[in-house]
């Protein structure tokens, strides 16, 4: 059964900018899961004011997602976003699960 990931950031102002992972974890992202079928599909979607960013990420089971959240490599861009984003006042909310 497919199992979703919703991330939704908001920050203060368009002059802050997104906390992006860097390209090694993006690659590593691709072909760990991406490639593998393990995600299935991964969209961004900016709101119209540019303050709200929605990041949804499917995979193909609770498995992949479990497998997902407690790779190494994530956790610690994860880690980094996070520290980046409470510098930067930016608020995350979560959802996961098959929604």
């Amino acid at each position: 059964m497919a199992w979703k990931q919703i991330i939704t950031y908001t920050r203060p102002s368009t002059d802050v900018d997104w906390a992006m992972a860097d390209d090694s974890c993006k690659d590593h992202i691709v072909s760990t899961y991406e490639d593998t079928g393990k995600s299935v599909s991964f969209t961004n979607v900016l709101s119209a004011d540019g303050l709200t960013l929605t990041r949804i990420r499917t995979f193909d089971s609770e498995a992949s997602f479990n497998e997902y959240r407690n790779d190494s490599v994530i956790r610690n861009t994860s880690n980094d976003i996070k520290s980046y984003n409470s510098d930067n006042s930016i608020t995350k909310t979560s959802q996961t699960g098959d929604l």
